[in-house]
């Protein structure tokens, strides 16, 4: 049986996110047009969603099951 690789994470999920988001729309700005750029355009897309999912689940509306 394999043994699963953990370790903690030492910053937030949100700011995580936001630091690869500002990472990325650097390398997007940097790379010439073509398909580099689209793909990271589309994970930049998909992170925004991350984060939209995330504050979603995180907000005081939601609440647990009873």
């Amino acid at each position: 049986m394999t043994h699963r690789r953990r370790y903690k994470q030492t910053k937030p999920f949100q700011d995580r996110l936001f630091d690869f988001l500002a990472e990325s729309r650097q390398r997007a700005d940097e790379a010439p047009d073509g398909i580099e750029r689209e793909k990271i355009i589309k994970k930049i897309e998909s992170a925004k969603t991350a984060a939209r999912i995330d504050a979603w689940a995180n907000s005081p509306k939601m609440q647990r099951p009873k």
